[in-house]
């Protein structure tokens, strides 16, 4: 289970400044863990092997610029996120400088999440840009990074690899679904690691739904004009 993380809210007005189409785009809080109804992906339960991995309902992950999968710690390279008390045993996700890893999610989907381990709060550290199509294509729907985590965290202990290091984002989009998640490491230093990236699909029936009531609707005007 992860350690209950409930430090704060970054205000959708900060996320708007990085570029984003529309104000308000995004909504990231920081709490325990993914979100109630989230499929996880992480280094584990993946199929394939680099630079793609493939998961069980069609997403998958590109591996570029010598990102990769690790385990443990590696001094000036890369931590394991700490969570449930302790650093991951298991493996996780990097993107070293220049490098990066973009997941095209299978589903449709407005609302993800990520475990993020010791958090670099340069200003281009850490950068998690969100995209409306595959692949980083198809509008910008927000981007944040490390340093909009320290603005937030007060007691965020940037770097760390201990508890006050790692966060879970959980991120929620109103401006339509999210096709791609792109996170990357744009400056020198330690790697961008990750894991549990999650996501909430959104409710098959929904789609459904929506053409019951169009053909009802027109169902209900054939009607009145037999009448």
């Amino acid at each position: 289970m992860l350690k209950s993380l409930a430090y704060g809210v970054i205000a959708t007005s900060v996320l708007a400044l990085f570029g984003t189409a529309h104000a308000a785009t995004l909504s990231v809080s920081f709490d325990g863990g993914p979100s109630a109804g989230s499929t996880v992906y992480d280094g584990t339960n993946g199929t394939g092997s680099l630079p793609s991995l493939s998961y069980a309902d069609g997403t998958t992950a590109q591996f570029t610029g010598g990102a990769g999968l690790a385990t443990g710690n590696s001094s000036g390279l890369f931590a394991a996120p700490f969570t449930g008390g302790a650093q991951e045993t298991s493996q996780y996700f990097y993107a070293p400088t220049r490098g990066q890893i973009t997941f095209d999610l299978g589903k449709p989907t407005t609302k993800v999440g990520f475990l993020w381990g010791s958090v670099d709060t340069e200003a281009t550290r850490n950068l998690v840009s969100l995209y409306s199509g595959k692949d980083g294509t198809g509008s910008l729907l927000g981007q944040f990074n490390g340093s909009d985590v320290k603005a937030a965290l007060t007691d965020l202990q940037a770097g760390s690899w201990y508890d006050k290091g790692s966060v879970y984002a959980n991120i929620t989009s109103d401006a339509g679904n999210i096709g791609s998640i792109v996170f990357s490491d744009t400056a020198g230093g330690n790697s961008f690691e990750f894991d549990k990236v999650s996501a909430v699909p959104l409710p098959g029936a929904l789609p459904l739904f929506g053409t019951a009531l169009f053909g009802l609707g027109m169902l209900a005007r054939r009607r009145r004009v037999v009448a």
